[in-house]
């Protein structure tokens, strides 16, 4: 067992601090929420990051807004999305980043919502 959600907030552990953080994270199977804002973090992080969590068996939401993803880090954060189907939110700046590259990941995103929502058990009317 373990948290639900790790924040890290503010703090600017830069980008080696934040494997000890990713070592939290792996021996959280329960994690669904891992908000890492305003840390620091750049592309080689999140290369890092994408390769922690690429198969963690809960992790939904991944935010990594107020931090300084360049185009390389989206390219991660696209290939995560595609190939963790339990990814549904993935939060960076758009100032940082393409536009283009923002689409591939929503795209990616809302085709993870899409198979999420039809593999939940129907709800139960009375």
């Amino acid at each position: 067992f373990g948290p639900d959600v790790v924040t890290v907030r503010d703090v600017v552990p830069g980008n080696r601090g934040v494997l000890p953080i990713l070592e939290v994270v792996r021996a959280c199977p329960s994690l669904h929420t891992l908000v890492l804002r305003g840390c620091g973090i750049q592309s080689i992080s999140v290369d890092w990051i994408v390769h922690c969590v690429v198969d963690h068996p809960n992790l939904t939401t991944l935010d990594l807004r107020d931090n300084k993803v360049s185009d390389l880090g989206m390219r991660s954060l696209i290939h995560l999305a595609s190939k963790n189907p339990r990814m549904v939110s993935i939060q960076v700046d758009s100032m940082t980043t393409s536009t283009m590259q923002h689409g591939e990941l929503s795209s990616a995103l809302s085709t993870n919502l899409g198979t999420r929502a039809n593999t939940l058990p129907p709800l139960l009317s009375t």
